[in-house]
């Protein structure tokens, strides 16, 4: 009896199995029910069920899975999770913050929000801001494909030249740090071209020159960035 009364019961949901619950309980403890009027009874049941169907959608709209904000939504919209051009963004946001951080605190403006909405975007796990290497490292730890390892690395060598070139501007009074720096942009610039070839778009560097300005790193960033965008990691 009491099978065919719960499963009777589940079709109406929640608030039916709760409903049937409390009718077994209630005659386990002896109560009579022929003592209740059968109009009165229909009413309480469904009273009953309305209290426990709006407990349990309040409950369900309390706890339900939070949806993502709407600063992840214009991002996931605009570009493709998956896309090798987040990945190039990353990679130079992080280099950008963790190196000036070290050299040029003052002009370290990158905000802790902008890089976690995008570690979100290609579900990575999200931390709070370190310093220098210890940021990279944190999330290029969670990028396990080679692919998306590569754009990553192309964003932190664009990011190297961008803040070499801010750093070789302040010091262009200091040779032997000018030197020193001018040396790590070449690298740089080397190291990028060496990952667009894996890319197939090295000809992006054709006329790059070795000491650009701001607006060149910004150009070349965004075309990296279109060109990649479409290529799946």
């Amino acid at each position: 009896m009491e099978h065919k009364v719960l499963r009777v019961a589940t079709i109406l949901g929640v608030p039916g199995f709760a409903l049937a619950v409390m009718y077994l309980l209630l005659r386990s403890f002896g109560f009579s029910f022929a003592t209740i009027d059968p109009l009165m009874s229909g009413a309480i049941a469904i009273v009953f069920l309305l209290i426990v169907g709006g407990i349990t959608s309040f409950a369900l709209h309390l706890w339900r899975p939070q949806r993502p904000s709407t600063t992840d939504m214009s991002f996931a919209e605009s570009n493709k999770p998956s896309s090798a051009a987040n990945y190039v963004q990353l990679g130079y946001d992080l280099r950008y913050i963790s190196t000036l951080q070290t050299f040029m605190p003052e002009k370290a403006s990158k905000s802790e929000l902008d890089i976690k909405t995008l570690a979100r975007s290609l579900n990575l796990k999200v931390h709070g801001m370190q310093r220098g290497d210890e940021l990279v490292s944190y999330y290029f730890d969670q990028i396990g494909l080679p692919l998306r390892r590569d754009a990553f690395n192309l964003g932190f060598f664009l990011a190297q030249i961008e803040v070499g070139r801010m750093i070789a501007s302040a010091a262009a009074d200091n040779s032997e740090t000018l030197e020193l720096i001018t040396s790590g942009m070449t690298q740089a610039t080397r190291n990028l071209r060496e990952k667009l070839q894996g890319f197939g778009a090295s000809d992006l560097l054709h006329g790059f020159p070795t000491q650009p300005t701001e607006a060149q790193v910004g150009e070349l960033k965004s075309e990296i960035k279109n060109r990649l965008r479409e290529v799946e990691v």
